[in-house]
């Protein structure tokens, strides 16, 4: 009986590290523990501001409501772009470049459902449905990027900003380098020392 608890248990081990090694974003906090109040990308060790967070700030007013010494900065427009590329995989596949796009693509809209989890929802259509940003491009243009999802229907899309009053119905893309901390064992590093408790208990087995 033990020896069948130790193997469920590190085959869970395993799966579950797995799963938190591909998730990529996941909350992180702004300025006290447990606030979930930002976004951390495991993959480009980016730290991403809720859009929820700076939904009535402007380009003009930003720094002055930023926590700080803590690094934050306005993203670049290529940042911006991972960003989407990794929140909406299967998206360039489906529909190409990114632009203003309808669909009722279940994965897409799942997807969308996550993105709105993690960023928190914006005001512009003033349902609270939606989670828009703006963000500079290389030619100093404001652009806008976000997704909104409403009875069975996802809106993917990128467009260029008028600069209008409704920039305070958005969030601003902002962003800083995830700050180091203390070395913690690799997902893969666990995963191994999980498949070797399969081992042990396998090799166990065989001498009883």
């Amino acid at each position: 009986m033990y020896l069948k608890m130790l193997k469920a248990a590190a085959a869970g081990l395993v799966l579950a590290v797995s799963s938190v090694a591909n998730a990529g974003l996941i909350e992180a906090d702004y300025t006290d523990a447990g606030d979930n109040l930002a976004v951390s990308d495991t993959v480009s060790s980016l730290t991403w501001l809720d859009l929820s967070v700076s939904n009535s700030w402007t380009f003009a007013n930003w720094e002055s409501f930023i926590a700080r010494g803590m690094g934050w900065r306005l993203a670049t427009a290529q940042e911006v772009a991972d960003l989407f590329n990794a929140a909406f995989p299967t998206f360039s596949a489906v529909h190409g470049a990114i632009g203003s796009v309808d669909t009722t693509d279940s994965a897409l809209i799942q997807n969308f459902t996550d993105f709105r989890s993690l960023f928190g929802t914006t005001t512009l259509n003033g349902g609270g449905v939606d989670t828009y940003g703006l963000y500079f491009t290389a030619n100093n243009v404001i652009r806008m990027m976000g997704a909104s999802a409403w009875a069975g229907t996802s809106r993917i899309f990128s467009t260029n900003y008028s600069g209008s009053t409704r920039e305070t119905s958005s969030g601003l893309y902002i962003v800083r380098n995830t700050p180091t901390t203390a070395s913690v064992p690799e997902p893969a590093t666990i995963a191994i020392l999980g498949l070797g408790l399969l081992g042990l208990a396998a090799r166990h087995t065989k001498k009883q």
